[in-house]
């Protein structure tokens, strides 16, 4: 019985970080508009209202729209803590790039000098 219950508190708890996460994205990413926001076992997919993914609206997108959120308010503390990963993609979800480990690599970012945080972006991320 306490195996049930503490099992379906941790579920309940990985739902509503997933809902925190959407719901933070939904804000933060709101001057790109994007088609859809979605988070399933640890893999956060935005797809952007564009035929192409550029190296320009990708690094936008992950400084402003899903980093900023972390540098801006530090304390919320669950806010993709259990995100493997965020792909952004393309308006047909076919390609883009994907961002690895985005709280840690945020948080790195986040304390790079200069044009560092590019290069730490740059680090963590490959093609889909």
């Amino acid at each position: 019985m306490k195996k049930l219950v503490l099992s379906l508190l941790l579920v309940s708890a990985s739902v509503a970080a997933q809902a925190s996460n959407e719901a933070v994205l939904q804000k933060s990413l709101k001057p790109w508009n994007p088609l859809s926001i979605e988070s399933n076992s640890g893999v956060v997919t935005l797809v952007m209202n564009e035929d192409s993914v550029t190296t320009q609206i990708y690094n936008s997108v992950i400084r402003m729209g899903v980093c900023g959120p972390i540098w801006l308010n530090p304390q919320k503390t669950t806010y993709l803590k259990n995100t493997k990963e965020v792909r952004v993609l393309n308006r047909y979800a076919h390609s883009g790039f994907v961002f690895e480990n985005p709280s840690s690599s945020c948080n790195e970012a986040g304390r790079a000098k200069g044009d560092g945080s590019e290069l730490v972006i740059a680090s963590y991320t490959h093609a889909f």
